[in-house]
């Protein structure tokens, strides 16, 4: 007989998934209890009974149990991915569309009108301040792609949206429940700067809490809305509160409410409802009491946070379980291994050498190399000292250091030009590079000048390059930030109807040098290359597995080419021009989000001429000394 007792109300469906003649449910001593059904009670500070063997939890997520204490102890804790998996996808579809349109507030301004005789025509005369757009088209990014993830993904895929998803984690059988119309994105910027609307579907861990940051909503698209149904952990409050005041963020639907959240304007929290239904609390008993029972009988480790999965058929009437931490031999090797670390340390394996020419870098190499020092060797004190009289002596740096440590070599430097080089002015400020609409002021350092909302003209003044002290009176300080705007400029771009282009031929000439321990060979195969031709050079480094050896192959390639004379059709030529255009704009403002283009295209003689007129929002801040003061 097994004891089991429940931390909270449990489906009755789960609890009829351990037999009665096998399991007695809340009976017995406290000591006697062998397992634990749980679902959002705290654990952490009860302490945890002698003969405990397993913690179920009814649910995803764990951060009610003391989960590394459980593994000192050997006491398995499982959880139930997927089980409220349909819940919380249908509550991310309501929150798609809370996102989309202000239903809420539309909701809440309707209750206003009771009582009004008419309601009907103010309802026709205000709903279009709750207006939204809708999904269809737009790009959603979900950021985890678990159960609910995956879910949620092939839903808005049917939903007429294009889907981006983000996992690194991806496990087989979601990669197979996940339709081939989602896009995999390999990096989270990837995703943010693309994603229209982003749903985060992850659990809280020390890598994802405060994951939404300001460098985060940074990369986001103006306007990005965000449902959060994972955990509230997930997003820093000050940037989410900065996001939604600058409109980076429009709307931010979350699942978990804090105090923060909760006053926010633009956020819909809703009162962690995601697994709020009665299939979703039956679903989770049930996969709990079964996990729960399987391991209790059989041994059998499914669906764990802190031991690995086992599972094995049952053969013959008794089965023995052990659960041991047994590492011999560890003080010894842990010993063994720092000696070795130590005696290797004492190699010089790489250099690094940040300094700013390749001329620069190769002449400390040949002084270096006077000094008996390159890679490979095991450099003493004595040499070392050597090389940095040397470096010293050379008269080609301001100052330059060497420091030798874990088997690389740094060596730092100033050019001589470098080495008396005046201090940066203390009267800079930011100045507007072309007027505009001002969207949003971050200053890092000054007095902003301007305030969202402000027409500024070209030249303008956007922050003061001054402080105020404890006294309150003015200290030269250089401004810094960024001013983003809204921009009308036009640009000219120009394609003519022919032009010359190098053509690669096909030939090439290939030279590869290998240089190992300080000494180069030249290996067989090798041709001359021709002086004409700038070469692509490359450096493969050399491995043993995952052990860096002191060496590398330069492959140095020149590739022959001639020239030839390629003709464009009107209508391409105009495209080239209006190609231009962008990429000039692109050029003199990298950031630039361009909102709407006008192109006016015209022909000569001999080329194609296209004017376009952009509108685009971009930091239009730059900095430049104060003008002087009119005596």
């Amino acid at each position: 007989m097994y004891f089991i007792q429940t931390r909270n109300n449990i489906a009755p469906k789960g609890l009829a998934e351990l037999p009665a003649q096998q399991f007695a449910v809340n009976s017995g001593a406290e000591s006697d209890v062998q397992g634990i059904l749980v679902r959002s009670a705290a654990m952490h500070d009860t302490p945890l009974p002698e003969g405990l063997l397993a913690i179920a939890r009814a649910g995803a997520g764990v951060n009610n149990i003391p989960v590394p204490a459980c593994s000192e102890k050997g006491i398995v804790v499982f959880n139930t991915p997927g089980a409220n998996a349909n819940a919380v996808m249908e509550l991310v579809l309501a929150g798609l569309v809370l996102a989309s349109r202000d239903v809420a507030g539309g909701i809440a301004w309707a209750k206003t009108l009771a009582g009004e005789a008419d309601a009907a025509k103010q309802v026709e005369k205000g709903k279009s301040q709750f207006a939204g757009p809708e999904v269809l088209g737009k790009t959603l990014g979900v950021v985890g792609l678990g159960a609910i993830g995956v879910r949620v993904a092939n839903l808005a895929v049917h939903l007429g949206m294009n889907v981006l998803g983000y996992d690194p984690y991806l496990s087989i059988d979601a990669a197979w429940s996940l339709s081939r119309h989602v896009h995999h994105c390999t990096s989270l910027s990837q995703l943010y700067s693309q994603s229209d609307y982003i749903t985060l579907h992850l659990p809280a861990t020390k890598d994802t809490m405060g994951m939404l940051d300001t460098a985060a909503f940074a990369q986001m698209k103006q306007g990005v809305r965000i449902l959060n149904f994972a955990r509230a952990e997930l997003a820093s409050a000050p940037a989410l509160a900065q996001a939604l005041e600058s409109g980076r963020c429009a709307r931010y639907v979350t699942d978990f409410p804090t105090p923060e959240t909760l006053a926010l304007p633009g956020c819909v929290c809703i009162p962690h409802l995601g697994a709020s239904t009665p299939e979703s609390e039956e679903n989770c008993a049930m996969m709990a009491a079964r996990q729960l029972r399987d391991y209790l009988l059989d041994g059998n480790i499914a669906n764990s946070v802190n031991f690995p999965a086992v599972s094995m058929p049952r053969a013959g009437a008794a089965r023995v379980c052990v659960i041991h931490r047994n590492v011999p031999g560890i003080l010894a090797g842990i010993g063994l291994f720092f000696v070795l670390l130590h005696w290797l340390g004492g190699f010089l394996w790489c250099m690094n050498l940040e300094l700013l020419t390749v001329p620069q870098q190769e002449s400390i190499r040949t002084l270096l190399a006077q000094s008996g020092i390159w890679e490979g060797c095991r450099p003493s004190q004595a040499e070392l000292a050597q090389a940095q009289q040397l470096l010293e002596a050379s008269g080609d740096f301001g100052w330059v250091s060497l420091n030798f440590t874990g088997g690389c070599l740094t060596a730092e430097g100033t050019p001589l030009q470098q080495a008396h080089a005046e201090p940066p002015a203390q009267n800079t400020g930011l100045y507007a590079r072309t007027g505009g609409e001002v969207l949003a002021v971050n200053i890092a350092s000054g007095f902003a000048q301007v305030q969202p909302g402000q027409y500024v003209g070209s030249g303008m003044l956007l922050a003061a390059a001054e402080k105020l002290d404890r006294s309150g009176a003015p200290v030269p300080q250089p401004a810094s930030g960024t001013v983003t705007a809204r921009v009308r400029l036009a640009y000219t771009g120009q394609q003519a109807f022919t032009q010359q282009r190098p053509v690669l031929t096909g030939a090439c000439a290939e030279r590869r040098t290998l240089t190992l321990l300080g000494r180069s060979w030249q290996l067989p195969g090798s041709g001359a290359l021709p002086e004409d031709v700038p070469p692509r050079v490359r450096w493969l480094p050399l491995r043993l597995g995952r052990l860096a050896l002191p060496g590398c192959v330069q492959e140095t390639t020149c590739w022959a080419r001639e020239t030839q004379e390629q003709t464009f059709t009107p209508e391409t030529a105009a495209a080239l021009a209006r190609r231009s255009a962008r990429l000039q704009l692109l050029q003199d403002y990298p950031d630039a989000v361009i909102e709407s283009e006008r192109d006016f295209a015209s022909t000569t003689a001999t080329a194609a001429v296209c004017r376009a007129v952009f509108v685009f929002c971009a930091n239009i801040a730059e900095p430049r000394s104060a003008p002087a003061a009119s005596g």
